[in-house]
């Protein structure tokens, strides 16, 4: 690769080879190589320089502006790692707030939704409640009912068995007239202890039912 200088004071330009060129100074501002003249005699020299490559017939030019912008530059590699990292933060702190704010705001959306779904399984539930409710009184009446149904069986059955008052009537009797000798009203009281017995298995025959 050839370089190529313009000088102010020439009319032909020099073309040297790129190891003879002058240093040119690298973004960080530092020479790239040492030898040749140093890069604060570059715009006192030449007013642009020529990179003429080989494989393409078109030079590549270089103004003075940019030479003198990239001798005049300050900024070194640490202090473009501090402002790229400083940039880095300043995304990074912005995308995690607008996640933060997405999160809160799904999680108002779905309690708003656990909520308006809570109130109808609440209504549901006392409904339920009403009716087991309803459910336990209406057994609670039948069973009374039917406990009310099977003395009332009971009180009938003793008060209309003649039988069993007959036999009762007949064991007074028997003590009364043999006050002194209670034991020869046995036959009486064998007949009523029959009668009771009859009576007592007709009663538990007809709860039962």
């Amino acid at each position: 690769m050839l370089v190529q200088l313009n000088h102010p004071r020439r009319t032909q330009p020099l073309l040297f080879p790129s190891t003879w060129a002058p240093a040119l100074p690298n973004p960080t501002g530092s020479p790239k190589h040492k030898s040749g003249l140093g890069k604060q005699a570059l715009p006192k020299l030449y007013q642009s320089i020529t990179l003429i490559l080989p494989s393409s017939e078109t030079p590549v030019q270089f103004s003075e502006q940019l030479i003198n912008s990239l001798q005049s530059s300050t900024e070194t590699d640490s202090t473009r790692a501090k402002t790229l990292e400083l940039h880095i933060q300043a995304r990074v702190a912005e995308e995690l707030k607008k996640l933060q704010e997405r999160a809160s705001k799904d999680f108002e959306e779905l309690t708003a939704k656990l909520s308006s779904d809570d109130e109808p399984s609440a209504s549901a539930e006392k409904n339920a409640g009403e009716q087991l409710r309803q459910v336990g009184r209406e057994a609670v009446q039948k069973d009374v009912q039917e406990l009310k149904a099977k003395l009332e069986r009971r009180r009938k059955l003793v008060e209309v068995d003649e039988g069993v008052d007959r036999a009762k009537s007949e064991v007074v009797r028997c003590l009364r007239e043999n006050d002194r000798r209670p034991l020869d009203c046995w036959r009486e009281v064998e007949a009523f202890r029959k009668e009771v017995r009859r009576l007592e298995g007709s009663w538990v025959e007809k709860v039962v039912r």
